[in-house]
């Protein structure tokens, strides 16, 4: 039985593949009936987004640390010198601001990865959990 549930039923590549059917509430219906070609473009535009997004998150990774520094933020934002001079408190609350940033964009981050996922054309939401 788990033979034939993997097995290609044609010679020509694309046209049929057989899998077990996932379950009515799990199947993403907006996948379901794409052509080939649709399916590709979905697959480049992913892998394509991915890679972008990896890039991207290095550098916006490499900010939020660089401006987890109070030092740094002093530079940035030079009036934050007279505060912290008047309020040391304060510079142990701008410690937490990187923390806090970076839980906020990990927490993000599954979301954009699912909308990246989605336009690879997988259709049942167990794929797309999987390829997260």
């Amino acid at each position: 039985r788990q033979s034939a549930i993997q097995m290609v039923h044609t010679a020509a590549p694309f046209t049929m593949t057989v899998g077990a059917a996932p379950g009515p509430g799990d199947i993403v219906w907006k996948n379901i009936g794409r052509d080939h070609r649709a399916e590709l473009v979905g697959k480049v535009t992913g892998s394509v987004l991915t890679m972008t997004l990896c890039l991207f998150w290095t550098f916006l990774t490499s900010f939020v640390t660089i401006l987890g520094k109070v030092d740094s933020l002093v530079k940035l934002l030079p009036f934050l010198e007279k505060w912290t001079e008047k309020f040391p408190q304060l510079g142990s609350l701008l410690l937490q601001v990187e923390p806090l940033i970076l839980v906020i964009l990990i927490s993000l981050l599954s979301s954009i990865l699912l909308f990246f996922a989605k336009q690879e054309g997988l259709v049942s939401k167990s794929q797309l959990q999987a390829s997260l």
